[in-house]
């Protein structure tokens, strides 16, 4: 049987070790045990204490979908079967379509255009629907969004003004252009946060303040 390629959009770490330690290796995703309905319905029950469960669970409330969600298959890394071990990648439950494998355009394009191989590209930008920005530092969302907004064009416009640029960066909430650039990064969705926490990843809970948006591509 030959390998396929697999393609995962989500948030994730592009620079672990062997036996991380920001890794709870002893946690149930390690495993493999957290997929079928089963884990599903854990899941559930465990976001019932979450003070935005109705919205996260009208997510999946239509049944189809509902079918093709799988706890497991939201949270990926690195195995001898396959993909990068410096790569850990988390994607929201409900968006399905940010998880494809086999899929034949993918596979021509590395194959005959290129050559079968993985990678992860990191997205500097926010991930639509979840398109807000978050201090790096504290992990909350950035106040006045829209004003925000107006050093982020600013910066991927390619200004040199530094004058302007920390002018725009205060308006956000933060003290100076290069404040922002070190500190300013798109916000980790409330999803992939409790993904994160249910299936007990990390060993320290605000290592997921250090996700950022990725494409991850991996043949196995």
């Amino acid at each position: 049987m030959g390998i396929r390629i697999h393609k995962m959009l989500g948030y994730g770490l592009t620079d672990l070790v062997d036996q991380d330690e920001r890794l709870n290796w002893s946690s149930p995703l390690f495993d493999y045990m957290l997929s079928g309905d089963a884990a599903l319905d854990r899941y559930f029950g465990w976001l019932a204490s979450k003070t935005r469960f109705d919205v996260a669970k009208s997510l999946l409330r239509d049944d189809t979908r509902r079918r093709r969600s799988d706890v497991q298959d939201c949270i990926r890394w690195g195995t001898p079967d396959g993909g990068l071990e410096n790569v850990l990648c988390i994607r929201p439950l409900a968006w399905n379509d940010w998880y494809r494998y086999d899929d034949t355009i993918d596979y021509a394009e590395q194959t005959y255009l290129g050559e079968q191989h993985d990678e992860v590209r990191v997205i500097k930008y926010a991930l639509y629907p979840h398109d807000s920005y978050m201090d790096a530092r504290t992990g909350e969302r950035i106040k006045g969004a829209a004003d925000i907004y107006f050093w982020l064009r600013a910066r991927n416009d390619g200004s040199k003004d530094i004058g302007t640029l920390d002018e725009l960066a205060k308006m956000g909430g933060f003290d100076s252009h290069a404040d922002a650039e070190a500190h300013c990064v798109p916000f980790v969705p409330d999803e992939v946060r409790w993904l994160a926490e249910f299936a007990e990843v990390f060993t320290d809970p605000d290592t997921v303040l250090s996700l950022r948006p990725m494409i991850y591509t991996w043949w196995a």
